[in-house]
């Protein structure tokens, strides 16, 4: 199983959330999946290389689509500034999407 499918398999068990890598209560946002995927936390202050190399392929994949929101001044630099992020916390942004793009991306590294 490679870090998109072990990220789609966090949210489908656990949930998706907004605004945070996890709520406390199991629920991940994109990031934090990816996170969970590669060290089994969502928050580490080691480095996680393929969690971040994950979310730069996931964003790459975003941006050829065209649905990357833009960037806000106002934000403050880290997680919150990645694309994937941002695209995770729009408004629309449901868990099935988050997942469905993880699955794409994990079936691609077959």
């Amino acid at each position: 199983m490679n870090i998109f499918e072990k990220a789609a398999q966090v949210l489908m068990e656990g949930g998706h959330c907004k605004g945070e890598l996890a709520d406390g209560e199991g629920r991940h946002c994109a990031m934090g999946a990816l996170h969970m995927a590669e060290m089994e936390k969502a928050w580490s202050v080691a480095p996680t290389y393929y969690a971040d190399v994950a979310a730069s392929r996931a964003a790459d994949r975003l941006a050829e689509r065209g649905e990357l929101p833009p960037l806000n001044n106002d934000e403050f630099m880290g997680f919150a500034t990645h694309p994937l992020a941002r695209w995770n916390d729009a408004p629309e942004r449901t868990g099935e999407d988050v997942i469905m793009l993880f699955k794409e991306l994990g079936a691609e590294r077959e």
